[in-house]
C-alpha cells in the first residue's frame, strides 16, 4: 500500500510539473504573439507617416520574434515599395515563403508578391514613358484618357500612393507630399488629367490636384472600383458583402450623373476590362484561361 501511496504521489507531482510546463509555454506564447502586434502597429505608424527607416528596422524586429508569421513581411515590402525597391521588396517575400508554413498565410504572401511585380511594372512604365520621344505628326499621337494601377499610378508627372491607412499624393517637382487623403484605401487607383479615382472607406471619391478638393462619386455597396472612363462614361465595379467573385458593372453618364447596371454577366475580381474610344470589352472569369470569353458591352443599350 505503501508503495502505490508513493507511486500515486509522484504521478501527481509529474502531472503537475506537466501542467506547469505546458502553462508557461502558452504564457510565452502569448506573450511573443502580444510583442508581435505591437511591433506591427508600430511599425505601421511609422509606414504612415512615411518613416521608412524606422518602420524597416521595426518591421526586421518583428520577424525575429515570429519569422512563422507573414504580417511583418508583407508590410516590410510595402516599405520598400514605397521607395521604389522592388528587388528588395520582392527578396523578403522571397524569404517569407522559406519561413511561413500554413497554406492561408502562404497565400496572402502569394498575392503580395503580385502586389509587389504590378507596382514595379507601373513604375517602369511610368519611367519608360518620361524617356524623350522623336517627335511625329500630331495626328498620329495618342493620349491616354486614364491610367489604371493597383497601389500607386502615375499620370502627367503626378503619382498616387496608397497603403491601407491613406492616399498620397505627389508631384514629380516637389520631393514633399502634396496631398495626403486618410481612411481606408481599397482596389485600383485609376489616374485622369486632372486627379485620381479612388475608393475610401467604401465610397468611390474623385480627387482634383487642379482644385484640391474631393468629391464623392457614389456611396451605396461594401466595396466599388474605378474600371474605366471615355468621353461620356464613367465605369466602374461594386460589390455586397465583399464578394468579389461576383461584381456588378456600373456606367455613370458624365454630362448627367446618371447611374445605370450593365448586363456583364461573369464579370468577378479576375476580370480584365478594356476601353477603345467608347467601346468597352471585358473577359469573364479565369476559370479555364482555354475557355475564357471575351464579351462587348453595348455602352448604349446596356
Amino acid at each position: 500500500m505503501r508503495k502505490k501511496k508513493n507511486v500515486i504521489v509522484i504521478l501527481f507531482i509529474i502531472l503537475l510539473v506537466i501542467l506547469g510546463i505546458i502553462a508557461l509555454l502558452l504564457l510565452l506564447n502569448v506573450n511573443k504573439v502580444r510583442k508581435y502586434q505591437d511591433k506591427l502597429s508600430l511599425g505601421k505608424k511609422y509606414l504612415a507617416e512615411l518613416d521608412y527607416e524606422n518602420a524597416e528596422i521595426i518591421y526586421e524586429e518583428a520577424i525575429r520574434i515570429d519569422a512563422k508569421r507573414p504580417q511583418a513581411y508583407i508590410q516590410l515590402s510595402n516599405v520598400y515599395v514605397a521607395q521604389d525597391r522592388y528587388d528588395d521588396a520582392w527578396d523578403v517575400l522571397e524569404r517569407a515563403e522559406e519561413q511561413v508554413t500554413k497554406p492561408q498565410w502562404l497565400d496572402s504572401v502569394k498575392e503580395q508578391k503580385e502586389v509587389v511585380l504590378e507596382a514595379k511594372t507601373q513604375y517602369q512604365n511610368a519611367e519608360t514613358s518620361e524617356i524623350p520621344q522623336e517627335e511625329s505628326e500630331p495626328e498620329q499621337k495618342l493620349s491616354e484618357t486614364f491610367c489604371q494601377g493597383y497601389t500607386v499610378v502615375s499620370k502627367n508627372g503626378w503619382t498616387y500612393l496608397y497603403m491601407n491607412t491613406a492616399l498620397y499624393v505627389f508631384h514629380k517637382d516637389s520631393d514633399e507630399v502634396m496631398k495626403k487623403l486618410e481612411g481606408t484605401i481599397e482596389g485600383a487607383l485609376m489616374a485622369v488629367d486632372d486627379g485620381v479615382y479612388y475608393c475610401r472607406d467604401k465610397r468611390l471619391e474623385f480627387y482634383s490636384h487642379v482644385t484640391g478638393e474631393t468629391t464623392v462619386i457614389y456611396d451605396n455597396h461594401t466595396f466599388v472600383e474605378p474600371l474605366g472612363l471615355t468621353q461620356t462614361y464613367l465605369y466602374f465595379a461594386v460589390s455586397d458583402e465583399m464578394d468579389y467573385d461576383s461584381r456588378t458593372v456600373l456606367q455613370m453618364e458624365l454630362a448627367s450623373g446618371t447611374v445605370r447596371t450593365l448586363e456583364t454577366e461573369g464579370y468577378c475580381m479576375h476580370s480584365a476590362s478594356a476601353f477603345c474610344n467608347e467601346r468597352f470589352f471585358y473577359l469573364v472569369g479565369v476559370a479555364d484561361v482555354g475557355t475564357t470569353s471575351l464579351r462587348e458591352v453595348d455602352v448604349v443599350n446596356g
